[in-house]
């Protein structure tokens, strides 16, 4: 089955497209947020096997960095939280194609 292979792919052309409309520097701040958020939701379904967890683990994560940014730069960023979702999403798929159900890594579909 092809469809999550598809779907991280669309991801990331659409969080590539969106972001090129950013500066520079603003572009790069969101393929940070995506790539990190991805990175986590993936290590914590790859330990708990569990959507919900590493969904919640993620944007908390994201939610609380924010939170830390505007006690000490004055700003919480939503955009930031919208490229911190899109990491968490892909990193599900990722974690899913990783590590399927069972205990240990999985390459079946």
């Amino acid at each position: 089955m092809r469809s999550p292979i598809i779907l991280v792919a669309a991801l990331a052309m659409a969080s590539q497209s969106s972001l090129s409309m950013a500066t520079d520097w603003d572009a790069r701040d969101k393929q940070y947020h995506a790539a990190a958020s991805t990175l986590l939701s993936t290590a914590v379904y790859g330990e708990t096997r569990s959507y919900g967890a590493a969904m919640a683990t993620c944007l908390g994560a994201g939610f609380v960095k924010e939170i830390y940014d505007h006690q000490d730069y004055g700003s919480f960023s939503w955009e930031d939280m919208a490229a911190n979702t899109v990491g968490c999403g892909a990193g599900l798929v990722l974690g899913r194609v990783l590590f399927g159900t069972n205990n240990g890594l999985s390459w079946r579909f």
